[in-house]
């Protein structure tokens, strides 16, 4: 996507606020540096960003821009992290020039830093919401007043202690409220730690340490309630600072069903894949790669494909041919079967290979294999073997290899045939398809108890899923290979009449219907523990509830997986993509640029 960037980009009114008691240079740092971040947006798509440095040396000075204190060796282990905090202006110095090296951090002051990392507007509040924090001229009130409107502080406490010492697992708790995961901590607390000594907060621990916020001390040590020193909170908010503000750096897009319309959209892509194939198991024994319109495929080679293949390499995105397989027995015929994995691995390289006529070559610079519905242990072993299969072949011919697998969910009852390990290790891309989790069907019971709440994409399910993907021991080690995958067009209906469910099924309405509702003035609410939007629609005696997704909703997954390290992102499917610049928030690919 080709972007032009200036210091001031956009909306120059909407220049953010600097808080705090900072040095003016030190505030001309902090705002520099969001703009900036601001300016980027996604610039890890196809069209790069390119800053121009040296056009800012006359602001950047060394002096404004390089802060260095006599007290940090340069080969001190916090040197880079405190150069950077106090670039950057959430983190100053001491009076004396020197940086307070050692020194501990008291919670008025680890506040204070939190606010300016945040970058929250103090707020002008008249008295304090603690017993001890009344006194609106003390240095530390607005900030503690900040935080606790922000939802950091914990409400309960009758004191804040401003002056006392700061703990480690204070510091943990502060940062994953300040940044709004408190619906995730009991999920999280379901986690086995990856410390022996924390006994309490284990939920806010660890999420701190799954978003690389917290580190141990040796021998398997958090050590909750040792102080920290300056150094040390510099190093944990840099930590959460950079996750933050990391940059979407892959967009991956399917393209199948009606996609050309979107065309334009999938040119700003970083990869594209094709669904226009679909493995089969035939009668005979045989295995096909199906790519035409018979034996009842829909996912086939369309007319005119050599438009849309010449169009997306043009513009620079890479296209896959995406391997789609759903049928359970097909699966397990294929895949536990040596030879028959191997005359799979044949179809397919066949297909990647083979000249198309209409276009005069391969379209295909890779494969996307999407099996779906894999169980069990000998599945799972045996998909891999596959895959590696498949992978020495495509990497014979120069082609990239992308898989597709379903997430892991807090019940159990889920696609557990993919050794997300072992995939990653083989596969260029994973991605993992963060949808459908919302019920298809629901009992009598259900119906009669009129419970609707059934979100597409429940924000504790996708904190599950992400957590399992990037486990340390038994996710994909490097987290730049893993795509969270996403499906805008998602939604669920379910009709009431006096109280009850009247549809066992739920149902499924098209874009066109959901923008009819809402603008139409359809009462829409958002689901904080949920992270899903879902409007209640009057017709006649029937209450239609739906849950569905809008750039809210995928603003607040994308923003998780960038904490969870996962900066790559996959949209099922092109064509079914909102963009559209309404009070509705359906502007969702806006979000995602």
């Amino acid at each position: 996507m080709q972007q032009r960037t200036s210091l001031f980009c956009g909306n120059t009114d909407r220049k953010k606020k600097l808080y705090g008691r900072q040095e003016n240079a030190s505030s001309m740092q902090l705002f520099l540096h969001k703009r900036i971040l601001e300016c980027k947006g996604g610039t890890g798509m196809k069209g790069k960003v390119i800053f121009l440095a040296a056009a800012m040396g006359t602001l950047w000075s060394a002096t404004a821009f390089g802060a260095q204190f006599p007290d940090v060796p340069t080969d001190h282990w916090a040197y880079n992290e405190v150069v950077k905090a106090s670039e950057i202006g959430f983190i100053s110095g001491m009076d004396d020039g020197t940086f307070g090296l050692g020194q501990t951090v008291t919670r008025g002051q680890f506040v204070s830093m939190m606010c300016r990392m945040f970058g929250w507007e103090l707020v002008d509040a008249q008295s304090g919401s603690f017993a001890d924090n009344q006194d609106v001229n003390q240095w530390y009130f607005k900030s503690i007043e900040t935080a606790a409107q922000h939802g950091a502080l914990n409400g309960g406490d009758l004191n804040f202690r401003p002056n006392d010492n700061i703990t480690r697992e204070e510091m943990a708790v502060m940062l994953v409220k300040g940044l709004g995961y408190d619906n995730l901590v009991e999920t999280a607390a379901e986690a086995a730690s990856p410390f022996t000594d924390v006994t309490s907060n284990k939920g806010y621990i660890n999420l701190a340490y799954d978003f690389g916020i917290v580190s141990g001390k040796g021998d398997g040590q958090f050590v909750p309630n040792g102080t920290a020193t300056r150094e040390e909170a510099a190093a944990m908010m840099l930590r959460c600072y950079n996750k933050m503000n990391n940059d979407t750096d892959f967009v991956h897009g399917f393209y199948a069903f009606s996609s050309y319309g979107q065309k334009d959209l999938a040119k700003e892509m970083d990869a594209v894949s094709f669904g226009w194939s679909k493995m089969e198991y035939r009668d005979d024994g045989s295995i096909v790669v199906n790519t035409l319109y018979e034996n009842n495929n829909e996912w086939a080679v369309p007319e005119g494909y050599e438009q849309i293949v010449e169009e997306l390499q043009n513009s620079g995105v890479q296209t896959n041919l995406n391997v789609f397989l759903s049928d359970a027995t097909a699966a397990q015929n294929i895949l536990n079967n040596a030879e028959n994995r191997t005359a799979a691995v044949n179809a397919i390289m066949e297909e990647v290979t083979v000249t198309y006529k209409k276009l005069g070559r391969n379209p295909y610079e890779g494969v996307t294999i999407d099996f779906e519905g894999l169980r069990g242990s000998t599945l799972k072993q045996n998909f891999v073997a596959f895959l590696k299969e498949l992978d020495t072949a495509l990497t014979e011919e120069g082609k990239s290899l992308y898989v597709a697998v379903h997430p892991a969910t807090k019940d159990g009852s889920y696609y557990d045939g993919y050794d997300y390990k072992a995939i990653g290790e083989i596969a260029d891309k994973v991605i993992m398809m963060a949808y459908d989790y919302e019920a298809k069907s629901i009992s009598a019971d259900v119906q009669q108890s009129g419970f609707t709440t059934t979100p597409v994409s429940p924000f504790d399910q996708v904190y599950y899923g992400l957590h399992a993907i990037t486990d340390e021991n038994t996710g994909v080690t490097d987290s730049s290979k893993v795509v969270l995958g996403m499906s805008p067009s998602s939604n669920v209906e379910w009709d009431l009449q006096n109280g009850v469910i009247v549809n066992s099924q739920g149902i499924d309405n098209d874009y066109d219907t959901l923008q009819t509702y809402l603008q139409s003035g359809t009462k829409s609410e958002y689901s904080e523990k949920y992270r899903n939007p879902y409007m209640t629609v009057q017709d006649g005696d029937t209450t239609k509830v739906i849950w569905y997704e809008d750039s809210r909703s995928i603003q607040d997954k994308m923003d998780l997986a960038k904490m969870m390290g996962v900066n790559g992102v996959s949209f099922w499917r092109l064509g079914l993509i909102p963009d559209e610049n309404t009070t509705a928030y359906s502007n969702i690919w806006s979000t995602v640029k």
